[in-house]
């Protein structure tokens, strides 16, 4: 079974999983004023391969770590489903035997509850994670002469 990504969940209710290379559609409608000399700068920059360059490592560096956290994520989940079957199994072996399976019953319910805390702390692992990322990203093109480019955390300022 394909293993959801975490629903790693902001205050405003979306995931971001791709932090700072996400497509976005600029149009028309699109309207803001740039500075002159931002628009200089960033023409400059066009033309510099050191950017692209950052760019391209900072992509491949942002992929390994979704790699990794996606993979934190799916043991997470096979260990729940894990969980599940050996219960299934007792209460299979223990059938007739009412103790056993309120017994069972309980166990299974620790379980649960023990794996729910697990997943809300592994949610916020990497959420702070991916923050992370994003920041060094961010400090990284700062630091390239991107114009405009400061860290942060702040969702509006990212945006």
């Amino acid at each position: 079974a394909e293993v959801a990504p975490p629903p790693a969940v902001r205050a405003g209710g979306s995931y971001r999983p791709n932090l700072l290379f996400t497509e976005q559609v600029v149009d028309e409608s699109w309207e803001v004023e740039v500075h002159p000399t931002v628009l200089a700068q960033l023409r400059t920059l066009v033309k510099d391969v050191l950017v692209y360059d950052v760019v391209e490592a900072l992509r491949v560096a942002q992929a390994l770590k979704q790699r990794e956290l996606d993979e934190r994520w799916k043991g997470h989940a096979v260990r729940e489903m894990e969980l599940k079957a050996q219960h299934t199994l007792r209460l299979k072996a223990c059938q007739g035997n009412i103790a056993q399976q309120e017994s069972a019953v309980q166990v299974r319910q620790k379980q649960v509850l023990q794996l729910q805390r697990e997943k809300m702390a592994l949610e916020s692992t990497i959420l702070s994670e991916l923050d992370g990322v994003m920041v060094e990203q961010q400090t990284l093109l700062q630091g390239a002469g991107v114009p405009l480019m400061e860290p942060s955390r702040e969702t509006a300022a990212i945006e």
